[in-house]
């Protein structure tokens, strides 16, 4: 087990984390955190390594989804199991506040750290909390915004065939002062190819209609 805690703050657009560019919400960029100091010679100095590295690329995995907002991130607990012969599985949670909000937003990530090259390769991050939430009328008009901002996603990265989103069912909880989360299920089809489902979860931001975040993991086609 391994125990962090770090404070950042961050007015993203006006520099770089770690020696990487800033980057804007809604990019491809492929998000790795290093440690800034040498090769750990000690078992302390090596629990260090693999708290900064995994700072780094959870801050610049949060960074990519607020485009030119204030950030500020608190690191909390991270455990580590061994993922093969130079890989550690890590998972931990801590909580961030977004531009001017006064109420912090809890957060949990999994992530692989590389003993070797010291790094920590694209966390996946999922902000929020893990309560259910309530169940969303379909003819709500959140639930209909989320529907239309998927399909245009879900198009957009499967371009190349015909395919469709749907959602079956929505539930929604209050996060920090100004936003939503929302958790749903639904089903991918793709043509002639079988059709899949889809766990769905978004952050929502009352006051201006953005997605913080909205991702999707799709199961097997069947």
């Amino acid at each position: 087990m391994i125990r962090a805690a770090i404070v950042v703050a961050l007015l993203l657009g006006a520099g770089s984390i770690a020696g990487m560019p800033a980057v804007s919400a809604g990019s491809a960029t492929r998000v790795v955190g290093k440690p800034l100091a040498a090769q750990p010679a000690t078992r302390e100095e090596g629990v260090q390594a693999v708290d900064d590295a995994t700072a780094a690329a959870l801050i610049g995995a949060i960074a990519t989804q607020f485009d030119q907002r204030r950030v500020e991130v608190e690191l909390g607990r991270i455990d580590a199991a061994p993922a093969g012969f130079v890989q550690r599985e890590l998972s931990g949670n801590g909580r961030l506040r977004i531009g001017d909000d006064t109420t912090w937003l809890p957060f949990h990530f999994h992530a692989l750290y590389d003993t070797e090259q010291a790094t920590v390769d694209s966390p996946q991050l999922t902000l929020g909390s893990d309560e259910p939430g309530a169940l969303l009328a379909r003819r709500s008009p959140i639930v209909q915004r989320l529907g239309s901002e998927l399909a245009r996603r879900f198009h957009q990265e499967f371009a190349q065939q015909p395919t469709q989103i749907a959602l079956d069912t929505v539930r929604s909880a209050p996060a920090g002062g100004h936003y939503l989360q929302l958790r749903a299920r639904g089903v991918a089809h793709f043509g002639g190819e079988g059709q899949a489902g889809a766990d769905i979860q978004a952050l929502y931001d009352t006051r201006n209609g953005a997605w913080l975040q909205l991702d999707y993991q799709l199961a097997d086609r069947g």
